[in-house]
């Protein structure tokens, strides 16, 4: 008995030492006894009050790192976070006082469980975090204010978890948007990341925002599929709030932050997408495509390297299968000259989407169908802190990426391939993504799907391939280039093994250029334009120019176009024989095209619906294919 007793004797005073307060009584670091009245340190369980001094905890110096306690509340006074602090104990409230301060300058704040009541001011830095994780039952109750903050390269984050209570000018996101200055055209897709702001106050707020001096319109506005991008008139959003979920184009004048004010979205947001497209592989034309938004003030995760609970794999189903199940990054801040469009899908690396940030995807269906885009709260993750679309760590050992590069007149755009154990020659949902350019389509690179029967037409910008193949593979590259300036072809990523070798064949000039020692570079007498020039060889042999021998020759039927279209002829010595078959093999065409224009098309008016083999054949080369006419 006298045991029993004794023992619950040291459990109630352990407990009590473990759970003290500490009440600040000078300026100074978290992590000096003096602030605190010399009588230690608040440690894990313990309350901190802050007194009406300045505490800072910062890990320089001998003054300490990360801290974790179980309440903090302020009086007056303030408290800067230099490394991460971590409110852990559900028993109680942590609260701060009107007119207080607490900033997290670097590092994370966290609330993992209990309630949080803000009435003085919470300010949030760029790249840094204020996470709300204490779930079902607990509140975090602002009537104060919370600022977040981003620059150029970096974003605020507030990533929530709970019930959240306070008004629309209790929260604000002063978030980066792009500038319009010199006339350079530089515009950012961007929508709100906070819900409730009308959009004439945020015009009005916000006199960064860039104008037209020569009427009423302003650097914002949405778009549609239909009839394009459009900017708003001041005179035509009185009455009219932002649409949390959605895309809006935005310029400021140099390059500069607009705030957003509003309430977080603490549950799944849904947005009502459409399609009118008629051409499923068609990636020039906009109406497929729909401009959507993070609608949460913190990163989520783009692909499904990022997190199980992710934008691609979430939405695939209302997503235009094969190709266009994938997310397009406007990166025209990232290039020099014309901006472009680049594709993320679940064989990219880890993707983080920023706070507000704004993205163009392909909707499943024909004119008029429509599907529910959704956004849920898992997808919320703390990795991201870089910029728009930030990259994550590198992926596992059977993967290997090639990146290969134009460059032009001062403009650069790539494609990617991702050797991966989901990747093949044909066609994988949610992995290979189509091209889209709607800024630029005289300059561009692209690959096409290697399989000959799923072959399209279609511009690929990120093509996922067989790991297992990728010691002997022939890659196609689409080029779209100027006549008369100097262009380069290179290799600006690879994580390929160090014994593989990437060479360029230039069908046309007859070389063979080992890629991994330098760039080709090239001067066109014309301009170039699509495929059967270009071809990526990914070998362990050594190859020369006598060994180009690729079949430059391509046939392919796009599914709403009244023509077969046919590359690579301007590659062939002689002139090139076509024949088409029907199901039955009677033969319905057979005419010579000669070989002055690399891309010719041969009409299919008047031929009746159906599968039929096209055959062309030039001296040696030779080529096959089974096409659909409809």
């Amino acid at each position: 008995m006298k045991k029993i007793l004794l023992t619950m004797f040291v459990l109630i005073y352990s407990s009590s030492f473990a759970q003290q307060t500490f009440t600040s009584t000078n300026n100074g670091y978290w992590h000096n006894s003096s602030t605190w009245g010399g009588g230690g340190v608040p440690g894990s369980g313990d309350t901190a009050i802050i007194d009406g001094e300045t505490v800072i905890i910062q890990n320089d110096a001998g003054s300490g790192a990360d801290v974790t306690i179980g309440r903090l509340n302020f009086t007056s006074g303030s408290l800067t976070l230099r490394n991460d602090l971590t409110l852990s104990n559900g028993s109680g409230n942590s609260a701060t006082s009107s007119g207080t301060t607490l900033t997290v300058e670097s590092g994370t704040l966290t609330v993992s469980d209990g309630n949080f009541t803000n009435a003085g001011t919470i300010s949030v830095g760029a790249g840094m975090k204020f996470v709300f994780t204490s779930g079902t039952g607990d509140t975090f109750t602002n009537s104060g204010t919370v600022d977040i903050t981003s620059d150029s390269n970096s974003f605020g984050a507030i990533i929530f978890d709970g019930t959240y209570s306070g008004s629309v000018n209790n929260m604000i996101y002063s978030r980066y948007v792009e500038g319009n200055d010199s006339g350079n055209g530089a515009w950012d897709l961007i929508g709100p990341p906070l819900n409730g702001m009308g959009i004439s106050t945020f015009i009005s707020s916000n006199g960064d925002l860039a104008n037209n001096p020569s009427n009423d319109d302003v650097a914002l506005g949405p778009y549609n599929n239909i009839n394009g991008w459009s900017t708003y008139e001041t005179s035509d959003v009185d009455f009219v709030n932002f649409s949390v979920g959605t895309g809006y184009q935005m310029a400021t004048d140099n390059g500069s932050n607009l705030e957003f004010k509003g309430t977080l979205s603490t549950a799944t947001v849904n947005i009502s997408i459409v399609s009118n497209e008629t051409d499923p592989w068609g990636e020039t034309g906009n109406t497929r495509f729909n401009l959507v938004a993070n609608p949460y003030a913190s990163y989520i995760n783009a692909n499904s390297n990022a997190g199980t609970n992710n934008v691609i794999s979430t939405n695939a189903a209302v997503l235009e299968p094969g190709i266009h199940q994938a997310i397009w990054a406007w990166d025209g801040a990232a290039n020099s000259g014309n901006g472009s469009y680049s594709t993320i899908t679940n064989a990219t690396g880890a993707k983080y989407l920023a706070p507000g940030q704004a993205f163009m995807i392909g909707a499943k269906g024909d004119t008029g169908d429509t599907g529910t885009f959704s956004y849920t709260t898992n997808m919320q993750n703390t990795s991201g802190s870089g910029d728009d679309f930030y990259a994550g760590d590198a992926m596992d050992d059977n993967r290997a990426e090639l990146f290969i590069q134009l460059d032009q007149s001062n403009n650069s755009k790539f494609t990617e391939f991702y050797f991966i154990e989901e990747g093949s020659d044909g066609i994988d949902p949610t992995y290979d993504g189509a091209l889209i350019d709607f800024a630029d389509p005289s300059f561009l690179i692209y690959s096409r799907i290697l399989d000959n029967e799923q072959d399209n037409g279609a511009k690929i910008s990120v093509n996922a391939l067989a790991y297992s193949e990728m010691w002997n593979k022939i890659i196609p590259l689409g080029i779209n280039a100027q006549a008369g300036q100097e262009m380069t072809i290179g290799i600006s990523h690879r994580t390929t093994p160090a014994d593989l070798n990437i060479y360029l064949e230039d069908a046309f000039e007859g070389t063979m250029t080992d890629i991994k020692a330098g760039d080709y570079t090239l001067i066109p007498s014309s301009d170039i334009n699509g495929m059967g020039r270009f071809f990526i060889h990914i070998t362990a042999d050594t190859m020369s120019n006598g060994e180009v021998s690729t079949n430059t020759l391509n046939a392919y039927k796009e599914s709403n176009s009244s023509y077969i279209t046919i590359e690579g002829l301007a590659t062939q010595s002689n002139n090139i024989n076509v024949s088409l078959y029907n199901i039955l093999g009677r033969k319905v065409l057979d005419t010579s095209l000669n070989n002055n224009i690399n891309t010719q098309t041969i009409s299919t008016l008047g031929m009746a619906s159906g599968i039929y083999v096209i055959e062309l054949e030039s001296g040696n080369d030779r080529l096959t294919k089974k096409l659909i006419i409809q």
